[in-house]
């Protein structure tokens, strides 16, 4: 189970903790109003209680105990504000050693490339603590910032997986985007 902590130039990267309350309250209840189709609407503050918190975190503990899923929080150094969310879902083991990464950056702190600035950290430590050899991120086909952002940090398109997600009562289409540890060819 990896429970460290990553740092970059202005993020901490690390799972949450039952202290972080506070933080994770203001994060989900504290957004701008919704964006875009795939941005996340404020949630109500009375489904955001120290007792739902502490749910998610012997939840987030249990799938990191098991190696299912290592999810952490995206804290800015100078603040400590909990700006975004980033997880890696074991796919496979073994021959695979592969991985779906998912991200997200609270809409208020959008443009100003944190996104890019964890998923960069990421790479690293997916491969070299959780040793995952392809972290593959599968986007929705019109979530433009997402790919443009898989895109920049130079993962490589692979194609369509047809009917990959079951999402809002229907099969959807996703694009898949794949970081390798250890690229074998230029393909």
């Amino acid at each position: 189970m990896n429970r460290r902590k990553y740092e970059t130039k202005r993020l901490i990267l690390r799972p949450l903790i039952c202290s972080d309350y506070k933080e994770w309250k203001k994060y989900f209840t504290g957004l701008d109003p919704k964006k875009s189709k795939y941005d996340r609407a404020p949630m109500p503050k009375a489904s955001c209680s120290r007792s739902d918190y502490m749910t998610v975190i012997r939840r987030h503990r249990k799938v990191a105990s098991e190696d299912k899923c290592y999810i952490y929080g995206a804290f800015l150094k100078d603040s400590g504000i909990l700006i975004g969310i980033l997880d890696i879902s074991i796919i496979s083991r073994g021959w695979y050693e592969m991985a779906n990464l998912g991200y997200q950056i609270g809409n208020c702190y959008w443009g100003k490339g944190y996104g890019k600035e964890m998923v960069e950290e990421s790479f690293g430590f997916s491969k070299n603590d959780l040793k995952i050899h392809r972290l593959e991120a599968a986007i929705n086909l019109d979530n433009k910032p997402s790919i443009n952002l898989a895109k920049s940090l130079g993962m490589r398109k692979e194609g369509i997986k047809k009917g990959y997600i079951f999402e809002n009562d229907k099969w959807i289409d996703h694009v898949i985007y794949v970081f390798l540890a250890n690229p074998t060819s230029k393909i």
